[in-house]
């Protein structure tokens, strides 16, 4: 199976720790991540879920590395309605301060299969997660 990688890097006008309550705390993924809560106690070796309000679970993993305000990297795997588990794939934030700005690089790696999906969602949602923190709104992209 072929591996592709997405590096998308954004720069926002906020604190590392904004950046990071941006990516670990559901009251801010709903509102730029596709209405998705986001459920993990952060710690290396840890469950991460991605879920509806409903419960339903589109997506679990494994933090690999935290370190508030500098880095996140989990594992995942999509989980489509039937239950049945995509590739998995990790994805790494690292977070570095400019000044009064920060500079957020998403790394995704994942099947060749997944890289338009990927590329795609992630200007989409870190767009979004800029927006959010710098006007306090969200970018109006729908599900």
């Amino acid at each position: 199976m072929k591996k592709e990688k997405v590096v998308y890097a954004i720069y926002v006008k906020t604190t590392p720790d904004k950046i990071w309550e941006a990516l670990t705390k559901s009251e801010f993924t709903r509102q730029y991540f596709w209405g998705v809560n986001v459920e993990s106690d952060w710690k290396q070796g840890s469950t991460i879920r991605n879920l509806g309000d409903d419960g339903t679970i589109y997506s679990e993993g494994i933090i690999l590395q935290a370190e508030k305000g500098k880095i996140l990297s989990q594992t995942g795997r999509i989980i489509a309605p039937d239950g049945t588990k995509g590739k998995e794939s990790i994805v790494t934030f690292e977070i570095e301060q400019h000044g009064d700005v920060c500079k957020l690089i998403v790394k995704h790696e994942h099947s060749s299969e997944e890289h338009k999906n990927a590329l795609n969602g992630w200007e989409m949602s870190m767009g979004s997660l800029k927006s959010l923190l710098e006007t306090g709104k969200a970018l109006p992209f729908s599900a």
